[in-house]
């Protein structure tokens, strides 16, 4: 018996729809926080990156004051003109100082090579290996060349005698002729089985049937030779078929 309550697995089923949206606006949530702090984050370190390049494109060519107009007798401030540096550049990344001179292209110095050590010097003694085969006089190569590269002369000949076309033609000939012969021979028949024992009950029922034969025979025999001693009285010819009809 199905007792137990239908259970329903489908995202958009009635039950599951408030659900589901309670999940979305939650996971919505996260992922617009998320993006907020990332895009501080990144606001931060290029502000940070921006700085450090301006204090150091500044210590390197410090601004002069400019005296053109009501400024002339107010030199700007380097904090002034950092901090309108530093909000053109959130605008333009790109875009270099306005007050900041060219940098000089003043060969810089690589640092140098670090100088090879030198190899370590080998200290241990070659092992000695003993005379060489030159100097105890014997050859490298015992044979010959050609001398090592024949065969003996009775692997030459079996070889050969193997490899023959004759050999291998003679051989299966040899095959084919065996199997003929054995083809060719009369089958061979099957013994008789020998009679079965007389306490068989097959035996028992052929003496049977054999016994019941003679009878038959011999009450045939016997009728015949009744029918011609009685043949002239039809009387006893009728009686003798009777009797013979109710056996």
């Amino acid at each position: 018996m199905n007792i137990l309550p239908h259970k329903s697995w489908h995202v958009r089923s009635a039950k599951n729809r408030a659900r589901v949206a309670q999940d979305e606006q939650r996971a919505q949530a996260q992922h617009d926080d998320q993006s907020q702090r990332t895009t501080v984050a990144e606001r931060e370190h290029r502000l940070a990156r921006l700085r450090t390049q301006a204090k150091h494109r500044y210590a390197i060519d410090p601004v002069e004051p400019t005296t053109t107009g009501l400024d002339a007798t107010q030199p700007s401030s380097p904090q002034s003109s950092l901090t309108e540096f530093l909000s053109a550049s959130l605008i333009r990344p790109n875009e270099l100082p306005p007050t900041a001179a060219a940098p000089t292209d003043t060969p810089q110095a690589w640092p140098s090579k670090p100088t090879a050590q030198p190899r370590r010097q080998r200290t241990t003694a070659p092992a000695n290996l003993g005379p060489s085969q030159a100097a105890k006089g014997v050859p490298l190569y015992p044979l010959p060349y050609a001398a090592a590269r024949l065969p003996a002369p009775h692997l030459d000949t079996e070889s050969k005698h193997r490899d023959d076309p004759l050999t291998s033609i003679n051989r299966r000939l040899d095959r084919r002729k065996s199997g003929a012969l054995a083809r060719a021979r009369p089958p061979t028949r099957v013994q008789a089985q020998p009679p079965a024992g007389s306490h068989s009950p097959r035996a028992q029922l052929r003496q049977a049937r054999l016994d019941r034969e003679h009878q038959e025979r011999q009450r045939a025999e016997q009728l015949l030779a009744a029918r011609g001693r009685r043949g002239n009285n039809p009387r006893l010819t009728k009686a003798a078929e009777h009797s013979q009809g109710t056996r």
